[in-house]
């Protein structure tokens, strides 16, 4: 984004199913919206002292994960396209300093 803010053409090359990489896709935003959807549910139980402490279930935990995951790949791919960023779905590599190969589509 930096590179089109200074006037560059700049295009992004996903592979994965959303935008945000790795990140977004399987790693720190999931496993950190499990963790803090259980630690959400316990921890309302604390407070009602006696009672049974409610389990998710992993249909709820899934739903969960997917809005979290949706809400935080649209505010990237929001960002891309404020900036005038291209974004492409697919892969693509350098052959060389000036260019590069691409099995990707405008998404």
């Amino acid at each position: 984004m930096q590179a089109a803010k200074l006037g560059k053409r700049v295009a992004v090359v996903e592979r994965r199913r959303c935008v945000g990489g790795v990140c977004i896709d399987t790693g720190t935003i999931p496993s950190k919206t499990f963790r803090e959807a259980v630690i959400a549910v316990i921890g309302t139980s604390f407070e009602r002292r006696g009672a049974e402490r409610p389990r998710p279930s992993i249909e709820q935990l899934l739903a969960r994960v997917a809005e979290v995951v949706a809400r935080e790949s649209e505010i990237v791919a929001d960002q891309l396209r404020r900036n005038d960023v291209a974004l492409l779905q697919g892969e693509a590599s350098f052959v060389d300093p000036q260019l590069w190969r691409s099995a990707a589509t405008a998404a």
